[in-house]
């Protein structure tokens, strides 16, 4: 029993990022609603998320506003896009539907794979954003790459998205902490896929990561093994 109180034990923390995931629906809301502002609210929500699995105290407020206003431009130019495509993807699924026929539904096939695409991108793509620190055309370029190389855990994170929409739609009220719960439950696997893109492995897609504090700590681990007046602040 004294492990079940103890602040530090798995249940508290458990419930503690679920606590962080409420606040952080709050927050994506309240900078979501002028539509235009979603992808940087994506990235700002994630990045907080992905930063709660590192630290034990992270303020949460204050980081969130933080990472929305570092995002905000490439956020923005990724997310107005991707808007447009998606619904012009989606009124062209229900033409080809209206029309009926071979043609009709092979082409509203073909549109619906599209749709998948840019949505597993999406799923990828803000969470690379608030976490890492790139190039815009390599972060694009790395949510399209990752969702393939990392089969295994976009079913699971597909999986686990449909539960939390399912849970939803039972019981409206929660709405308002979907977004939250949906971070939540979508940050787990892709810590541990992110947590691979370090220094210390080498890899096609290269990132880097953006919390200073891991910058660091992975540069003096590095420093250790390489001259240490060369790279000190480099980053793989």
């Amino acid at each position: 029993m004294e492990k079940f109180f103890n602040l530090d034990s798995p249940v508290w923390s458990f419930f503690s990022k679920l606590g962080s995931a409420f606040l952080l629906s709050l927050l994506w809301t309240l900078t979501s609603l002028p539509i235009v502002t979603i992808g940087a609210s994506n990235a700002a929500m994630y990045y907080v998320m992905l930063k709660i699995f590192d630290e034990k105290d992270v303020k949460t407020v204050r980081e969130y506003f933080k990472a929305f206003k570092e995002n905000f431009k490439n956020a923005t130019v990724i997310w107005i896009p991707l808007l447009i495509i998606m619904i012009v993807g989606m009124l062209d699924v229900s033409i080809c539907l209206l029309i009926g026929g071979t043609y009709g539904f092979i082409s509203a096939v073909i549109f619906l794979c599209v749709e998948i695409v840019l949505a597993l991108f999406s799923i990828y793509v803000f969470p690379l954003l608030g976490r890492f620190e790139n190039t815009l055309k390599q972060t694009i370029k790395n949510g399209f790459l990752m969702p393939l190389k990392h089969y295994f855990v976009t079913l699971c994170i597909i999986a686990v998205s449909v539960v939390v929409l399912i849970l939803g739609y039972v019981f409206p009220p929660i709405i308002i902490f979907l977004p939250g719960v949906m971070a939540f439950s979508i940050s787990h696997p892709l810590y541990y896929v992110f947590k691979k893109y370090t220094p210390e492995e080498v890899d096609p897609i290269e990132l880097k990561v953006k919390d200073t504090q891991k910058k660091n700590s992975i540069d003096n681990r590095n420093n250790k093994t390489v001259n240490k007046k060369k790279n000190r602040d480099k980053v793989f």
